[in-house]
């Protein structure tokens, strides 16, 4: 396989890597009470609405990806909301943060460290937001919530130091809440 067919499949595969692992954490909660309609599921996700969608970014380092995504905690399911602690609020969003390590030959796999972030409004005020690592089936996610209540746009900083490496991850992006 030559190098853009191999950079086309880790394309095509990093953003089903996230959702697996967004689903499982935002999904993980025991749920044998509802039937399993896997196309009933996917027609609904891909049927929300466009203020539903995940907001986010994606940066690419030398071995590593992070992913961030920011999402209204108002469509949790209640079980998972109460389970991570989660006020699911229209005013309260979620930060979903992923550090993938990418393999030659192998697909990206979840990666732990330190995480941090934080947001500056436009008035340049600075927000620390509260992340904690949460894991489900195997998948290690970091995440944060906040208020979106008096501001809708957010610039957000991540930083990451992956463990056991002495490189430094940072990234930023602009969240417009709808």
């Amino acid at each position: 396989m030559n190098t853009i067919q191999k950079n086309k499949v880790r394309s095509l595969a990093l953003p089903t890597i996230l959702t697996m692992a967004l689903a499982a954490l935002l999904v993980g909660c025991d749920r044998s009470d509802q039937p399993a309609d896997v196309t009933a599921s996917q027609v609904n996700v891909d049927e929300r609405e466009a203020s539903e969608q995940p907001l986010g970014d994606v940066a690419e380092f030398d071995g590593y990806t992070l992913r961030a995504n920011v999402s209204p905690t108002e469509h949790l399911p209640d079980a998972m909301a109460l389970q991570y602690g989660i006020e699911a609020d229209a005013n309260v969003f979620l930060l979903n943060v992923v550090i993938l390590e990418n393999g030659q030959e192998q697909q990206p796999v979840p990666a732990t460290g330190e995480l941090s972030a934080y947001y500056e409004s436009v008035t340049g005020h600075t927000t620390k937001i509260d992340m904690r690592e949460v894991e489900a089936n195997d998948l290690v996610s970091y995440v944060g919530t906040l208020d979106t209540s008096t501001q809708r746009v957010f610039q957000f900083v991540i930083e990451a130091q992956v463990e056991n490496t002495d490189l430094p991850l940072q990234m930023s992006f602009e969240a417009q809440i709808p």
